[in-house]
C-alpha cells in the first residue's frame, strides 16, 4: 500500500492514499506526524503488508517503510534547502555641511605635527623583542608547552596488546524507545543512556527515527545552553526529525559556581521545553575507572521520570 504526506510548518496535513485525498490540521507538526503514522500503521494492519510512506514537511522528503506494528524503517531522507538570508545594505556614511568640515580642517592644522626622522635604507631596523609571561604550571606537562611521543609510536602501540572492543548492536526500534540527543558534545547522553533501561537510547549510536521521542541533553555551559534553545525553536517549527519531549540539564560544576546570570538564562532554556529535569554535578563520575551509579535521591527521581516518559510519552 502507498501513501503519501504533506505536513507544513503550521500542522496542515495533506494526505493520498491511491487517489484519495483529505486535509486536516493539527495543533503542530509533531502530532500530525503522529496522526500520518497512525494511518499508516493501520493501513499495514489491514493489508497486511508495509505501507510504503513518502512524505515531506519542514524537516525534509523521506520515504518509510511503516510495518503493522509501527516500526519504521526509512528507504531514503533529502534534508530541506536552507533559505539565504537577505544581505542587509551598507548604509553610506552622511555628507558633513561645509561649516563641519572647516571646523574639523581648523582642528587638525592646530594640532601638532609629529613628524619622523629619516632612516638610514642601509641600516636595518632594530627587531622588537615583546617579553611574554613565563606559562603557567600544567599538571599534566608541567612548564613544557608541549611533549612528543616515540618516533615509532605506531609500532609501539600494535605490539602491545588491546582489549576486544564490542561493536555496539543497532537500537530495536519500538514504540517505547526514547532517544537522548546532545545539544552539544560531552553533556553525558552516553552516561545517562548507560543508567537507564534499554528503552533509552543514545542518539551518538543511533540516529533517532521520523516522529520518534526524544529527551534534549544539555550542560550548564553557555555554548551548550544556547544549542539547546536552538534546538527548540527547530522542533517547534518542525525542522527536527524527532519530537523533543522534554530537557535534561546536566550541571558541569558545582552548584555554588555557577552565576546567577547562568541560572537564570538556563531557566529560561527549562520553559522552552514540555518538561525540564537536572542531573546534578557527579565529580566521581570524571574520574578514570570509576563505573557511573544512580547516587542521590534527584538523579534517580530523574531516571525514574525518562523512564515514564519512555513508557507513557510524557
Amino acid at each position: 500500500m502507498k501513501m503519501t504526506a504533506t505536513i507544513d510548518a503550521a500542522g496542515t496535513t495533506n494526505l493520498d492514499l491511491d487517489g484519495d485525498l483529505s486535509r486536516q490540521t493539527y495543533p503542530s507538526v509533531a502530532q500530525a506526524r503522529r496522526a500520518v503514522l497512525a494511518t499508516a500503521t493501520t493501513l499495514a494492519e489491514q493489508t497486511r503488508e508495509d505501507t510504503r510512506l513518502r512524505l515531506e514537511d519542514p524537516s525534509g522528503a523521506r520515504t518509510l517503510l511503516v510495518a503493522a506494528d509501527g516500526t519504521t524503517a526509512q528507504q531514503e531522507a533529502v534534508a530541506p534547502a536552507v533559505e539565504r538570508g537577505c544581505v542587509e545594505a551598507t548604509a553610506q556614511p552622511t555628507a558633513q555641511n561645509p561649516g563641519e568640515v572647516a571646523a574639523s580642517r581648523s582642528r587638525r592644522a592646530s594640532g601638532p605635527v609629529s613628524v619622523e626622522a629619516p632612516r638610514n635604507p642601509f641600516v636595518a631596523a632594530p627587531a622588537v623583542v615583546v617579553e611574554e609571561d613565563p606559562i603557567d604550571e600544567d599538571p599534566i606537562l608541567g612548564a613544557r608547552e608541549a611533549i612528543r611521543g616515540p618516533q615509532n609510536l605506531q609500532q609501539t602501540l600494535a605490539q602491545k596488546p588491546t582489549p576486544d572492543e564490542e561493536t555496539a548492536a543497532p537500537v530495536d526500534v519500538t514504540q517505547a524507545t526514547l532517544w537522548l540527543v546532545g545539544a552539544s558534545g560531552g553533556v553525558g547522553t552516553s552516561t545517562l543512556a548507560g543508567l537507564c533501561s534499554e528503552a533509552v537510547a543514545d542518539a551518538a549510536v543511533q540516529e533517532p527515527g521520523w516522529a520518534c521521542r526524544a529527551l534534549l541533553v544539555c550542560s550548564t555551559s553557555a555554548g551548550s545552553l544556547e544549542a539547546a534553545s536552538r534546538q527548540a525553536r527547530a522542533s517547534a517549527t518542525g525542522r527536527l526529525a524527532y519530537e523533543l519531549a522534554g530537557l535534561v540539564i546536566v550541571h558541569d560544576r558545582p552548584k555554588n559556581r555557577i552565576t546567577k546570570p547562568t541560572l537564570a538564562y538556563a531557566r529560561s532554556v527549562a520553559r522552552m521545553f514540555p518538561v525540564a529535569m537536572t542531573v546534578p554535578y557527579e565529580p566521581a563520575w570524571r574520574e578514570v575507572g570509576v563505573t557511573p551509579t544512580p547516587s542521590g535521591t534527584r538523579l534517580r527521581t530523574v531516571l525514574r521520570r525518562i523512564e515514564k516518559i519512555a513508557r507513557t510519552g510524557h
